[in-house]
């Protein structure tokens, strides 16, 4: 009986710099990854499994743990830069008068709504609940349309 060889494989993973060598769709996928939630979930491959006699004499793959450094390190980086980004959006928000984080600065962050339009909506916000007894209306159980309908000036 034929003594049967065995194939040693190695798993290459999607931050290693290999994996832009080979063609990756020729092999089969080791881990699967997703993103979104619901009917905007995708999946797309971690890491795959492919034969040692394929990679490149010259090239080593990644270990896991240096796959998940560099994993990491991506990650802090894009959660730094939508904190600074954040921040300065919240700066901007609060030189024309709104509330960092509201949902009228959102949609001037997002360009739904402009910078004049914004001050203007806010300025209207700001005289609802600071010169009328509207958020006493809301407290006593009033909608919000009928709050607004019975506000008084102060």
């Amino acid at each position: 009986m034929p003594e049967k060889k065995e194939e040693k494989t190695v798993i290459i993973y999607r931050q290693d710099p290999i994996a832009k060598k080979l063609n990756t769709r020729a092999y089969s996928v080791h881990r699967w990854d997703s993103k979104g939630r619901g009917k905007y979930r995708r999946y797309f491959p971690r890491s795959w499994i492919v034969p040692v006699e394929d990679i490149p004499e010259d090239a080593r793959p990644l270990s896991k743990e240096q796959a998940s450094d560099i994993a990491s390190r991506r990650r802090a980086a894009g959660l730094k830069a939508a904190r600074t980004a954040r921040e300065r959006d919240d700066a901007v928000a609060e030189d024309l008068g709104l509330l960092p984080g509201s949902r009228l600065a959102k949609d001037l962050r997002a360009g739904r709504v402009d910078e004049e339009a914004a001050t203007a909506i806010a300025e209207s916000i700001r005289h609802r609940h600071e010169d009328t007894d509207y958020d006493d209306l809301l407290a006593a159980g009033y909608p919000k349309e009928a709050a607004r309908a019975l506000k008084q000036p102060r």
